[in-house]
This record gives C-alpha cells, structure tokens and sequence, in this order.
C-alpha cells in the first residue's frame, strides 16, 4: 500500500514550499526591480548612502543591507504565512490559492512600479483611473508602451503556470522525491543566510529602508494618505479663515485698490491655457525667442519671469488660475468631493465677478467636460455660463492608421478654434462684453521625438513647434480683433497650466522631487492702453495671483473677500509663503518663503530645503535630517496649510459662499 503524501508533515512542507517558490518568485523579482528602481539614479538611494559613507560608490553588502526590509517581509514573513495557509490543503486548492495571491500582488507591485519610473513616486487608485477613464485613454499608451504591458503580461502567465505545473507534480506524488526535497532547503538555507547577512550589515542613518512592496501595496489601497498632521476642526467662518491664512502664509490680503485698479474697465477678456507649458518653452522675458503674435503682446504687457503653478495637474491648476484658491491636496479633488452633496457649488474669482458685472464667461475646450473629474461642475462653480466643446470625433475619424494622437489633438484644437472666434464675433456684433477660456491640448506631452535618451535641450526644443502652432491660432484670434477695433480694448492672459512631470515627458526628471521644468510656468497679462512697454514682474507669482490682477485691472471691487493671491505687481507678495502642491501627482508638496525653498518628500518621508534663487530645485544634499526640529517645521507648515484648505472649500457650498459674501473679511475692499 502507498504512503499518503500528506499525511507527514515534513512532506507538506516541502509541497507548500514548491508552490511557493513556483508562484511567488516573480513577486520576488518585481519587489527587487521596483526596490532597485527607488535606490537607483531614479530615486537616489545609492547616491545617498554612498554619501553618507564617504565612498564613491556603495559596497556591496551595504547594498545588501538596503533590502533587508523586502527581505524580511517578501522572502520571509509573507511566504511562510502562505505555506502555514496551504500546506494541509490539496494539490488543486494549493495551485487556486497561490495564484489568487500571486497575481493581485504583481498587478499592485507592476501599476506602482510604471508610476515610480514615470513621476517618482507611488499613487493611489483614485489617482491612477485617470489613466483609463475619459481623456487619459488617449495618452495611456505613450505612457504605458506596449513593451511594459507585454513583460506584465508575461510574469502574469509565470505566475499563474508554474503553480499549474507543480499541481501536476503534486497530483503524481512527484514533490517528495530527494533532489527536490534537498533544493528546497538549499533554496531556503540561502534566503535564511542573505536575510541574516543584511541585517547584520551597518547602514548609516536614511530614508530608504522601508519594503517596497509595503509601501507600493499601501500606497496602492490609499493608506499612506493620512495627512501630515491630523485633521482640524477649527473655525469655519469666512473670517476666521482668512484671519487663519494670512497668518500662516504673511499674504497680503484682503487686497485694497491701487495704481492699476480699473485701468482697463470694460475691456473684454480673453484667457489662453497652455496644456503641459515649462517657462522654458516661452521665456516671455526674452521676447526675441518668442512666436510672432506672443512677442507682439509682449510689448504691452506684465510679464511674469517667476511665475509658478499651484499644483501639476490641469484641473486643479485651472481652478487656482481662475479662483484665486490653493486646490485640492487630497487624492480626490474638493469639486468631486463637495458634488456628491450639493450640486450648486459657488467659488469666487475672476469669472464670478464678471459674471456679476454682466460679462459673457464661456470656456472653449476640444474635450467634453461632462467627465469623471466633474469638470463641468468645476467651471459652474467658478461662474462660467457655457462650455464650447466641438462633437466627438467619429469612430473612422481615429480608424485611419496614419492619424497620430497629436493630429488628432491639433483637429479638435481648431474646431474649439472655429467656436471661439464664431463667439467671438458674436459678442463684438452684440456689443456683449465677454470673459472667454481657450484651452487647447496640442501641446499636452509626451512631446514628439522624446526618447529615453533625450537631453534637457531635446525636451526644451521640441515644444518650441507646437507653441509656434498655438501661437498661429492666437494670431487669428487677435486679427478678428483688430478687424473689428477690438484688440485694444481686449486684456490677454497667456498663462502655462503645469509643466513637464513625468519620465516620458522628460527622462531626467529625479523620483519624488518638485523641479523647475514642472512648476515654473510662463505668464503674460497683455493690457494695451494700460502699459506702453512690457512691465517685468520678478518676484516669485502664483496661479493664486491672476484672479486677483486681471479682476484689478476691470475695476471689479464685489466678492473678493476670499481672495488668497493678490495682483502680481503687488511687491509685498515677495514675503508671502508661497504653496507648491503636488503630493498626488509628483510625490511631494513644498513652499517657498523668503530666501529658502521647502520640500516633503511622502515617498521616503524626508524633508528638504534649498536656497531660493528663483529656480526650483532639490538634490540629495538638501535633505534635512530626520526628526530634527527643521523637518518638523515643514512636514508641519505643509500639514497646517493641507488642513486650512480643506476647511476653507466649505466654503463653496451655496449658503456657506452666500453667508461669506455678506460678511467679508475685515479690511477687505
């Protein structure tokens, strides 16, 4: 009679340890890429601990000892949890089981890694459907290429045969032969004996020592979402808020009139927001390498040489540009999050106050805004009356195989175009006086010819022709306007939404840390009849602060008692603390007062600060030390900041804004 395999428990154990060998080695390897990926170039461990041992190069057992966490709880603490679970089971339920855990942890550990190579950090799911839903589908395969869903897909089908295969083994009684048996404990005494090795090896003090797969799987499910500091209650009222604001941040606000206050009453407005814009691309401070019609607004015009955005993502970028508030810090923006409740949401700034002033307020855009992001609960909110969005394009439009993404992009631009000036003429013809967005997306990156190899002038030339394109349908615009001696009554915002964030856009860009190329944006604010000759504003401006000039120079004095930028002429903005958001998209959210920049890193939990020279940047060498009371202070100040603007987005609901209106802040206008 034969020996029931199962019956010995030193046999059960050898069978659960060859499932899990077969099953969970590519987790093993997709933990390792991804853990190599954080200590790399791309991250930057090496090049710290290297540093920090004075060496030029990290040793190898120190690079051991860097694992040790995934080691523990990879190589170890998971698998024997998951031989302890299927060691008694059958050879079928074994083969179920460990694909069942296989596979959700490679799909969690293979999104997470894509991200961290492409932005520098992990995100959340509510973050990451953007990449599949609505817009995001037409750029998901340049940023996802075909070759990483393929290496997914494979490790995917090792995972899910291998387990099928030493069922089959396990059916023939074929697990308990010697070889195996001696293979598997070789195989374990050697992952006992490199855990051991890089728990015994010396590592100066860093931030890279946590397991990847924790921190991807946890960021994956939102749980490293927590904010720095707990969430506050506090006062809620208009005041209060404003009182708490302008303590933190030493703006000066509630703005009062000045010099340029009503300079141009009654001029028509019109906003262009350029998608995907580094200052770099249009240097509006060195007009000779600008597009023609830029460089001739150029000439009349408040140029802003350190203009930055409040957060490096489109929708909330636009809803700082046109509100004059900080957006949304949280995985979920307060639009989407205040829309499940109420659907009349109110938000102040520029828009609502020429709405309130009889102004025609209408966006024009080549993408529906009835999507996931809600924008078209946004741009009610803000006060815009009507969104112009040309009709779908139809299935043989994107059939021809010849039709790039970027042709398609430049097709809808100019239906969105050909509204525009159709409004336009309308509004002129009616004697309507009118606030109208243009946002087109031709320029959104990647950019064309960026390759993994590309330099930082590669990047910064290849957007020079698509902003000469925009600049052609900016030409036209501003040619109906003087045809109909309207162009010099009308006051031109050209302002960059964000700029470049991810490694397709840019291969230079370092993990988890806010860059020039991603914040510094352009801004020109063309008022002819206002200025003779281009104003240079040098001080750092923010998205915050265009609301605030461009409602200055119309005169408008109602509803701005919420206001948290002011005119971008206003000198005393040079000793305000100025916010950079980004945790949900790049990884890491800073602030610049006086003469330093400051940094939070979430991925590793680290602080930075760097001298502020006008240009954003941080290397290794900036890293504030962990737990001293400098990283305290701005985990702190980023963490009060992240609080207050929760609270004051209460603020939209319609009798919460209302109540705000009737008792405005004291001081104010």
């Amino acid at each position: 009679m034969s020996r029931n395999r199962h019956d010995g428990p030193g046999n059960s154990w050898v069978a659960a340890s060859a499932y899990l060998l077969a099953g969970w080695l590519p987790v093993v390897l997709l933990t390792y890429l991804l853990r190599e990926s954080i200590l790399d170039a791309r991250g930057g461990g090496y090049e710290f601990v290297a540093q920090a041992l004075g060496r030029p190069e990290v040793p190898l057992l120190q690079k051991l000892a860097l694992f040790r966490m995934d080691f523990l709880i990879v190589v170890l603490v998971i698998p024997l949890a998951v031989m302890l679970l299927i060691r008694r089971m059958g050879p079928r339920a074994r083969g179920v089981v460990v694909v069942a855990i296989v596979v959700p942890f490679l799909s969690v550990l293979a999104i997470e890694r894509a991200c961290f190579i492409e932005v520098g950090t992990f995100l959340p799911i509510a973050v990451l459907q953007a990449g599949t839903t609505d817009v995001g589908r037409a750029f998901f395969l340049e940023y996802v290429p075909w070759g990483s869903l393929l290496k997914f897909a494979a490790l995917i089908g090792i995972a899910s045969v291998l387990p099928t295969l030493t069922t089959l083994l396990d059916r023939r009684h074929e697990l308990d032969h010697r070889p195996l048996v001696l293979g598997v404990a070789t195989a374990w005494l050697a992952i006992l004996a490199m855990a051991g090795a890089s728990w015994l090896v010396p590592l100066p003090p860093n931030p890279f020592q946590s397991s990847a797969l924790v921190e991807a799987t946890a960021s994956f499910a939102g749980l490293t979402q927590q904010p720095l500091l707990p969430p506050r209650q506090g006062p809620k009222s208009a005041p209060q808020l404003v009182a708490e604001y302008r303590a933190l941040t030493h703006a000066p606000i509630p703005n009062r009139a000045d010099p340029y206050t009503g300079r141009a009453r009654g001029y028509d407005v019109l906003f262009l927001v350029l998608e995907t814009a580094p200052a770099e691309c249009l240097d509006f401070d060195r007009p000779d390498g600008l597009p023609p019609t830029m460089r001739r607004l150029a000439a009349t015009s408040f140029v802003a040489t350190e203009h930055f955005t409040t957060y490096p993502l489109t929708v909330r970028a636009i809803f700082s540009i046109f509100s004059s508030w900080y957006p949304s810090n949280s995985p979920t923006t307060f639009i989407k999050q205040l829309g499940k409740t109420h659907w009349d949401l109110l938000a102040p700034g520029v828009v609502r106050s020429a709405k309130s002033a009889g102004y025609r307020t209408s966006v024009f855009a080549p993408e529906p805004v009835e999507n996931w992001e809600r924008d078209d609960l946004r741009y009610h909110a803000l006060g815009f009356d009507d969104w112009f969005t040309p009709p779908a394009p139809k299935f043989f439009e994107w059939s021809d195989t010849t039709v790039t993404r970027r042709s398609m992009a430049e097709a809808e631009d100019m239906k969105a175009l050909a509204l525009l000036k159709d409004e336009i003429a309308r509004a002129i013809g009616a004697g309507q006086r009118y606030l109208f967005s243009f946002q087109p997306q031709y320029s959104h990156g990647p950019w064309p010819g960026i390759t993994a190899t590309s330099t930082y002038d590669d990047v910064t030339a290849a957007c020079k022709p698509l902003f000469a394109t925009i600049d052609g349908w900016l030409g036209q615009v501003t040619d109906l306007l003087a045809a109909r001696d309207r162009l010099d009554q009308t006051l031109i915002v050209v302002v960059g939404d964000h700029g470049i964030r991810t490694r397709s856009e840019y291969p230079g860009l370092a993990a988890g840390v806010q860059h020039d190329l991603t914040y510094h944006v352009p801004l020109l604010v063309y008022v002819p009849g206002v200025l003779t000759a281009p104003v240079r504003i040098d001080h750092l401006t923010s998205h915050i602060d265009i609301a605030p000039t461009v409602s200055d120079l119309l005169g408008f004095t109602e509803d701005r008692a919420l206001e948290q930028g002011s005119p971008i002429w206003n000198p005393a903005i040079a000793g305000r603390t100025t916010f950079l958001f980004g945790r949900n998209y790049v990884g890491a959210d800073g602030f610049v007062a006086g003469d330093k920049a400051d940094m939070y890193n979430y991925a590793i939990k680290s602080a930075y600060s760097a001298p502020w020279n006008g240009h954003l940047g941080f290397s290794l060498q900036d890293l504030v030390p962990p737990s001293s009371d400098e990283a305290e202070r701005i985990a702190d100040t980023i963490g009060e900041m992240t609080n207050l603007q929760r609270r004051w987005a209460g603020l939209m609901v319609a009798e919460k804004y209302r109540e705000a209106m009737v008792a405005p802040a004291p001081g104010a206008r």
